[in-house]
């Protein structure tokens, strides 16, 4: 197809999507990343995700899981930890907290676990005196929107003995 034609497509399907301005409305919010449809099926897979990786390490009876449990940062906001896992015998607590999203680079899953301690460490002195544990730490876990998990987020189970 030539690029005049090409062009003249495009217009044209633009066109007919002005003519319904619920299906304008539908294409911008598909290509701003806005749409809500799109929106709550990702919040439902990161659930089953989450609670997937509470059930698996509660079965392995080493392990307090809690999930979705409030803290409060070191700046006064308050937080949501997905998960929560700590060792009583060890005195040590982890907060795991699994994202879904669309793969874009390799370095995305380090990237994650970066953005996640920044929002997550502050919180570890609330948990802390709230379980009585003295050392956490924050993990986080990038699972692709297309169902690829990445070596880091691999590993991670691996420590926890997950089966994967």
């Amino acid at each position: 197809m030539s690029d005049t034609r090409l062009v003249a497509a495009a217009l044209l399907f633009l066109c007919v999507l002005h003519v319904s301005g619920r299906a304008i409305r539908l294409f911008n919010r598909h290509y701003r990343f806005l749409c809500f449809e799109g929106e709550l099926l990702r919040i439902d897979r990161h659930n089953k995700i989450r609670a997937m990786i509470a059930n698996e390490l509660r079965r392995t009876d080493k392990y307090e899981v809690y999930e979705e449990i409030g803290c409060l940062s070191a700046d006064g906001s308050t937080r949501r930890a997905d998960i929560i896992i700590m060792d009583k015998k060890k005195n040590c607590g982890l907060i795991l907290d699994p994202t879904v999203r669309f793969e874009n680079s390799e370095e995305q899953s380090r990237e994650v676990c970066k953005e996640k301690r920044a929002i997550y460490l502050p919180c570890c002195s609330d948990l802390g005196s709230k379980y009585n544990i003295k050392t956490w730490d924050v993990t986080g876990i990038m699972i692709g929107a297309r169902g690829t998990i990445p070596r880091e987020s691999l590993e991670v189970f691996r420590k926890l003995k997950v089966p994967t």
